[in-house]
């Protein structure tokens, strides 16, 4: 049985090789990592074909952006999108010419179950993507080991998701397929159900994002502000303030962020610094109104995520691929930027103040929500469901 099963395994794995789709994808693979060997890194630049091409400040940044830069050439379009396509391409006739061909026939009066049959022509074509993803995934390995000096064997994460990743909208042109018996009405239906998901999944991240910068930019700006007002509160203790406002009349006296209108003249230094940190201090208060997102645009994300929730996460899928990319001393090394920016402020955000840290508990807490089980169990519960029903109709349907 197992040797029948193999037969069969291979059989369809050089049905597609016999349409030079292996070879035309093999070949395009090779040379969109040929075009992204060109670029470089050094201590601090970034170089094209050996010349520098980008310099940075900060010794090991280049590293990052280069990381960056394969991250979203690389992971971002290549796979996600151009070779993801190619796959969806050359696997789509699998079921439908399997199918109308009459080739089925010949199998059917071999002593084998049509479901066997079904997941051995399933298994194939995850097979055959399999294949290219791992001869990628192993000339990148060695282009970012050669041009950046960096040797992540994390990088071969990137074969089982891009697999996973593929095998999602894989499971719904295989049902497509069954059901229609079309290359091209699978095809194209797979496509816009793609592009539906992508579009629901940029709503949704649009709106992660405003939340984020707004939890973030809030949080800065209660910080300053509650250091403005300690410092506003001290100058007011000032023995030059406390003569200087007890002679200016109560409707110009400075409350803690309203700036007295007396001719500057006559004003104590400490009283004009006291009148300059309350008018940055309501700046900071009306740019915290405008940064602070609205209920209406959370409550709009949370219907959002009902509809995403039962469909294949194909963005949060390959993100995870970022996290074997980029190590632990890549990221202290892009916030070291961050924190000298912060620190010019007051600000240490290795000992953040509370309201910081507040701030960080919320960001992870909203990351901890869309777990692993959420990413990759919904949405290979989808995939199931998907080859079950065409598993059903392969078997159920009369040849």
């Amino acid at each position: 049985m197992m040797i029948q099963t193999l037969a069969i395994i291979e059989d369809a794995y050089r049905e597609l090789q016999s349409k030079k789709m292996f070879w035309i994808i093999l070949i395009l693979n090779i040379v969109a990592i040929c075009a992204f060997a060109l670029v470089g890194v050094s201590d601090k630049a970034l170089t094209v074909a050996g010349k520098d091409f980008q310099t940075y400040q900060y010794s090991g940044f280049a590293l990052i952006q280069y990381k960056g830069l394969f991250s979203t050439m690389v992971v971002g379009i290549w796979f996600t999108w151009i070779a993801t396509l190619l796959a969806l391409i050359s696997t789509a006739s699998i079921f439908p010419d399997f199918l109308s061909s009459g080739s089925i026939d010949l199998y059917l009066a071999r002593p084998i179950g049509r479901l066997r049959l079904f997941l051995t022509k399933y298994i194939a074509g995850l097979a055959f993507v399999a294949l290219q993803v791992s001869i990628f995934t192993v000339l990148s390995f060695f282009v970012l080991g050669m041009r950046a000096h960096s040797w992540q064997p994390g990088l071969f994460l990137a074969i089982p998701l891009v697999l996973l990743f593929f095998s999602y909208l894989y499971g719904i042109m295989v049902l497509l397929g069954t059901m229609t018996r079309s290359t091209v009405a699978s095809l194209l239906l797979t496509l816009l159900i793609w592009f539906g998901i992508f579009a629901v999944d940029f709503v949704d991240r649009t709106i992660s994002t405003v939340h984020e910068q707004s939890i973030i930019r809030t949080a800065f700006i209660d910080e300053a502000t509650s250091q403005m007002d300690d410092k506003i509160a001290d100058l007011k203790k000032d023995p030059e303030v406390i003569a200087w406002m007890a002679t200016t009349a109560p409707s110009t006296a400075p409350a803690t962020t309203t700036a007295a209108t007396g001719p500057e003249a006559k004003q104590p230094t400490k009283a004009r610094q006291m009148m300059d940190l309350a008018k940055e201090r309501d700046e900071l208060e009306a740019e915290r109104d405008q940064f602070k997102i609205s209920q209406g645009m959370l409550d709009f994300q949370s219907y959002v995520m009902m509809v995403k929730t039962p469909f294949p996460k194909t963005r949060e899928t390959m993100n995870y691929l970022d996290r074997a990319i980029f190590t632990d001393e890549d990221m202290k090394a892009a916030l070291r930027p961050v924190q000298q920016a912060a620190a010019k402020e007051g600000i240490d955000l290795d000992h953040p103040p509370a309201r910081l840290q507040a701030a960080a508990d919320e960001l992870k807490k909203m990351h901890e929500e869309r777990s692993a089980l959420w990413v990759v169990g919904t949405s290979l519960l989808f995939e199931a469901v998907c080859v079950a029903i065409a598993a059903w109709f392969f078997v159920r349907r009369d040849y």
